[in-house]
């Protein structure tokens, strides 16, 4: 009996000790564990995921909007060069020597027009050219050349208005320009954009200057475009040798050659001179002999 009483007070109490809701193993967690946890979202980490827009990410993205970029979109703007515009391009070969600059001016839409150049030509290969970009439409123009040997002292500083010699397009120069104001008359290229694919169409102009007995070698072979109803304009200019003989290209259009005494550049005032007929131009010619001892003061 007494044995039998231990027995069941010993299996009481061993069925009070047992908890008979399990705790699972992951509900605890101790401080390693807490440290474990925080390395996926350490300060490292945090850096890390900032890398895409931290500081130096913010200025690297900002390269293609900075100010420098706006300004210098202002400048191209300013410079004639037109974001959503076309290609366009200008060339001169003067036949005279000592040119030392050539810029474009003209009717470009800036309020600087006829002021400030649109573009200024830098020489390679023997051409004068310059390229940039400009809104479908027309603009009138002129060269503006400076040097000319021709005019012995004032050579480096000698300059002149002169019409595009290939563009066949010509026409009144606008009021507000240097030559309108000198003469009403006066005649500007005219820059078509779109331009025409390919080189323009030019012909090869020639003709022979004489004097008698003496030779003509020095004098100054001058071609001007001649519009009707417009006042003459210089196109290009060629130094005639021991034969007299001249050679140019031009494109399709009215003209004449001015023969001048050799020193009517460098001393004005001993200036002679004897002019052609103009022609039309539009196969390759060759301008009827020029005797310039029929030449007279202008």
């Amino acid at each position: 009996m007494r044995l039998r009483v231990t027995l069941l007070a010993l299996l009481l109490l061993a069925g009070c000790s047992a908890d008979p809701t399990p705790v699972p193993a992951d509900a605890t967690v101790d401080a390693r564990d807490v440290s474990d946890v925080s390395d996926a979202s350490d300060a490292s980490d945090v850096s890390d995921a900032s890398d895409g827009s931290d500081g130096s990410d913010v200025s690297d993205a900002s390269d293609g909007s900075d100010g420098s970029d706006v300004s210098d979109a202002a400048a191209d703007a300013d410079d004639g060069a037109v974001v959503d515009g076309m290609p366009m391009h200008f060339t001169l070969t003067p036949h005279w020597a000592g040119v030392r600059s050539v810029e474009v001016y003209g009717s470009f839409g800036r309020s600087d027009d006829w002021t400030r150049p649109f573009l200024t030509l830098a020489l390679e290969g023997g051409v004068w050219m310059a390229h940039g970009t400009l809104r479908p439409g027309t603009y009138p123009h002129a060269f503006r050349v400076t040097g000319d040997d021709a005019a012995g002292a004032s050579a480096p500083t000698f300059a002149r208005w002169v019409h595009d010699p290939l563009n066949l397009r010509s026409g009144r120069c606008p009021t507000n320009s240097p030559l309108a104001m000198q003469d009403e008359t006066s005649s500007c290229a005219v820059l078509f954009v779109p331009q025409s694919e390919g080189a323009p169409r030019s012909y090869t102009v020639s003709g022979r200057f004489t004097a008698g007995s003496a030779s003509p070698e020095g004098w100054l072979a001058v071609i001007e475009r001649v519009n009707p109803a417009q006042a003459p304009i210089f196109v290009d200019r060629v130094t005639v040798g021991p034969e007299g003989r001249w050679s140019v290209s031009l494109a399709s259009g009215q003209y004449r050659v001015v023969a001048w005494n050799p020193t009517a550049l460098s001393m004005p005032a001993t200036a002679r001179r004897v002019a052609s007929a103009s022609q039309y131009l539009s196969a390759d010619t060759t301008f009827a002999d020029l005797d310039v001892t029929a030449a007279t003061a202008p």
